[in-house]
């Protein structure tokens, strides 16, 4: 039984006004039987049948059902409630669409865990539309879908029916139909039916209350004594109440109507009287705790989803196309040229090596001295081991002492180099790594060993056969002078690398062709490893550099790079300092001999070997820079006396000579060694430092050039993911949004958030799968093709346009990964946040709202 007690419902505008509902309202309802509820629109009975059904709640007193304070139900509670005791009948059918009419009915008997689809053909018997179980609701007519409620409703043999203007929207016939049907079910269980009909109420009700202004204005009973037959009595006939006569009865009705006696035709209005307030047995009956299956959950979430499949499909591949642009504006936002050269130098088995402030895009280079405190800025870690390259080199074509970094030309009309570029101080073993040597063997004949000598490789060696005096490599060792006037070095013994047989293709192609840029990646790995290794000296002594600037005997002469007196550039003017002792000239530390020729140049005289008797002494500044204009040797030296020199352009003292000797041989680039390069690398960046290598050189300036748009690409990642996010999230609302109905029926049936919180999850899973699935495939399928473009157009700016494959963008699982959890997260909050939204709204307003 149903007793409600001083029940009250106002509702609250947005605007805050309130609106009374229901206005303190008492009745009690049997265990059985029909029940209208009747009156005008806005009196109240839809709220009062929602109610009842927990479809909404209470302002304030208490509605019990069998003993159950159900307006004191938690909202689990009121699911369980609705699953197992109340069986809805709406208006508007509230079938669901997707689903056929076997799954609409088995819907409602499921969420009490029972699923035999037996009871489905019965309960459709029994509602006359057996063989209807295939159908799909649009296929139905308005009364067989009444009817289909009805059936969803009677399937779980609820205790109550609760019917919201069942026949409202049928036709005439149907509407009989369809409530001597509700009449016939309300012989055994309560039906309460809110309806504007009071033909249907008068006819079929065992009880009418009618609400005005939310308050009971009538509760009338049906007369059990009322006879519903035409009477006649005295001078009138009486009629039943609101009766559908048969022709008969109106026939019946005319032919007495004539007759003299009969005055007056009077309606039996006694066929409902005051209801008399009875005292039911307050019988208990625990409600059953129920839900859908987790089976059943993803068989309706199947369901409802099969016919949106291909909707799904497109959002997905339109999402995921999105967040492939994502990711390829991320690889180059968040690109790290550290990891790519440490790639490229581990791929391509090649040694880091670097010099300071080089300007590839020339075919050469001024030198620049690296400081000790730059040498430490780049490679301070202990893990790493650093060798300084030095200025001092092995010129035997030209006689000038080492100026520039060479690169190769755009022609190579010859393998072998005019002079070396360095000596490297370090270790043997690192040495056999820069040469890609298993074993260090080393020719050294008969000389003795020098600690200011250097080694160089046999490529060398043969470069000084092909452009010196040597014949053949004995000649190559010891003290080597050319053209018998000056002493250029000392050579300790030539290191055996092979590298006619062990590159006898890359040496071949070279030979055949003109344009640099025509060679592929191994043959510009050989030019760098050429330039690198094979070009340079080699020396095992640690303080190389103290032996060069002690040892005046191994060079007697320097070629002073940006040299000034005066102020006065006197760059091509005058290019070597001898030393007095080489010349048989006795000066002091702060005297110099200037050839007259020289002198001339540089002071604009005239000075000839028959005046030079004229020149008076006088003092000049003497300074020598680096190519940045940076000033590391200064003196003030007295110009004691001018004229012909037999050995070089200008002469100084022992000392003078030394302290250039020192100035000059000064380390110019590092190699370094290591097993983790990131560090230094960084270093090198941050430092203005690059490599001579040309390869490496293109990486590092292609890499640069993409680091300079990570600020603008860190903006298109932001908007990307921004429209990433509007677009998921749009789809998860409007996904949500579009199946409202579904969940207003799904929780008006009874169906606990947990599950329909499931069932649309899967719809979310799903398109989350497809977008993975698409992104990860369209990144994999496209990174790779930009890539090549983005390579394409950054080899304009290599040096030569040498084009190298680079992986500026590649495919990054990592990356896409944190994308693709990124749109779990989105995807899987765009769905939970509306649905746990939509769980504090009661059933009925969010079945209203859709309506």
């Amino acid at each position: 039984m149903i007793k409600v007690t001083n029940l009250t419902k106002v509702y609250k505008s947005k605007h805050k006004f309130n609106t009374r509902a229901l206005n303190n309202i008492n009745f009690s309802l049997d265990e059985k039987g029909l029940v209208f509820i009747i009156g005008k629109s806005g009196s109240g009975k839809s709220t009062l049948l929602n109610l009842l059904g927990g479809l909404d709640d209470v302002t304030s007193g208490s509605v019990k059902v069998f003993n159950n304070s159900i307006h004191e139900f938690k909202e689990k509670q009121l699911y369980d409630y609705r699953s197992s005791m109340i069986g809805f009948i709406f208006q508007d059918f509230h079938l669901l669409d997707d689903l056929t009419v076997e799954e609409n009915i088995l819907l409602s008997l499921e969420l009490k865990k029972e699923n035999t689809k037996e009871l489905v053909n019965e309960v459709l018997k029994q509602v006359d539309l057996e063989g209807y179980n295939k159908r799909y609701p649009n296929e139905l007519s308005g009364g067989e879908k009444q009817r289909i409620a009805i059936a969803r409703a009677l399937i779980k043999n609820p205790n109550i029916i609760l019917a919201d203007e069942p026949t409202g929207n049928l036709d005439s016939k149907t509407t009989k139909q369809v409530i001597e049907l509700i009449k016939k079910i309300s012989k055994d269980k309560l039906v309460v039916i809110v309806s504007h009909n009071l033909n249907d109420a008068y006819e079929y009700a065992d009880r009418i209350i009618e609400l005005s202004n939310g308050e009971i204005l009538n509760d009338l009973e049906r007369n059990k004594d009322y006879s519903n037959d035409i009477r006649i009595e005295e001078n009138a006939i009486i009629l039943p109440m609101l009766k559908r006569f048969t022709n008969d009865e109106l026939e019946l009705i005319l032919n007495e109507s004539k007759k003299d006696n009969i005055k007056q035709i009077i309606q039996d209005e006694t066929k409902f009287i005051k209801y008399n307030e009875k005292q039911y047995e307050e019988r208990k009956i625990d409600i059953n705790k129920s839900n859908l299956s987790m089976k059943s959950t993803f068989k309706f979430s199947y369901l409802f989803g099969k016919k949106r499949l291909v909707n799904f499909i497109l959002s997905s591949f339109m999402a995921a196309a999105m967040v492939v642009v994502l990711a390829l504006a991320q690889s180059i936002a968040y690109f790290d040229q550290t990891k790519l050269i440490a790639k490229e130098l581990k791929e391509n088995d090649t040694v880091l090596s670097v010099r300071k402030n080089l300007d590839s895009t020339q075919s050469s280079s001024a030198i620049n001295i690296i400081t000790d405190a730059e040498y430490k800025s780049v490679v301070g870690y202990e893990d790493v081991d650093a060798y300084k390259l030095y200025t001092f080199n092995i010129n035997y074509t030209n006689g000038i002492a080492l100026t520039t970094h060479n690169f190769p030309s755009s022609r190579l009309n010859s393998i072998f180099l005019e002079e070396t570029n360095g000596t490297l101080v370090t270790t043997k073993e690192y040495a056999k790594k820069v040469l890609k040597l298993d074993n260090l063997e080393i020719y050294t004949g008969n000389i003795e060993y020098n600690p200011a000598g250097v080694y160089v490789t046999d490529y060398i060696a043969d470069c000084i056969i092909a452009y010196g005096n040597a014949k053949i490599y004995n000649d190559v060792l010891g003290e080597y002078f050319e053209s018998g006037k000056f002493g250029w070095g000392y050579i300790n013994g030539i290191i055996k690398t092979n590298y006619l047989k062990t590159y006898e293709d890359e040496l071949l192609k070279i030979k055949e062709i003109d344009e640099l840029s025509d060679l592929d990646e191994d043959g510009l790995n050989f030019v760098d490893f050429l330039n690198n290794s094979l070009a340079i000296c080699y020396s095992f002594e640690e303080n190389f550099a103290y032996y060069q600037k002690e040892d005046c005997i191994t060079r007697d002469f320097q070629y002073c790079l940006n040299l000034t007196i005066d102020s006065e550039n006197v760059y091509k003017k005058l290019s070597y300092v001898t030393s007095s002792s080489g010349c048989g000239k006795v000066l002091n530390d702060d005297e110099v001999f200037i050839n007259y020729s020289v002198y001339n140049n540089i002071f604009d005289t005239y000075y000839t070997s028959s005046n030079v008797h004229t020149f008076e002494p006088h003092t000049i500044e003497f300074e020598t820079y680096d190519n940045y204009k940076k000033i590391y040797y200064k003196k003030t030296l007295k110009v004691v006396g001018i004229g012909g020199t037999t050995e070089g352009r200008m002469v100084v003292a022992d000392n003078v000579f030394k302290e250039l000797r020192n100035v000059y041989t000064v380390a110019y680039g590092i190699y370094i060694d290591g097993e983790n390069l990131d560090n230094v690398i960084n270093n090198v960046i941050n430092n203005d430092f690059t490599s001579n290598s040309i390869r490496m050189n293109a990486v590092q300036t292609m890499s640069k050039a993409v680091s300079v748009f990570n600020k603008f690409f860190e903006l298109i990642v932001f908007i990307l993911l921004f429209a990433c996010v509007f677009i998921i999230t749009s789809f998860g609302i409007k996904n949500v949004k579009t199946n409202i109905y579904e969940i207003g029926v799904l929780k008006a049936l009874g169906c606990k958030y947990n599950r329909f919180l499931v069932l649309f999850m899967l719809h979310t899973m799903t398109i989350i799968l497809f977008i993975i699935f698409f992104s990860v495939f369209g990144f994999y399928m496209f990174s790779d093709l930009a890539n090549k473009i983005l390579v394409a157009s950054l080899s304009e700016l290599a040096a030569s346009r040498i084009m190298i494959e680079l992986e500026f963008i590649a495919f990054d699982l990592q990356l896409i990964s944190f994308d693709c959890i990124l749109i779990v997260i989105i995807s899987l909050l765009s769905t939970l946040v509306p649905l746990t939204l939509l769980k504090r709204i009661k059933p009925i307003s969010i079945i209203k709202a859709k309506e």
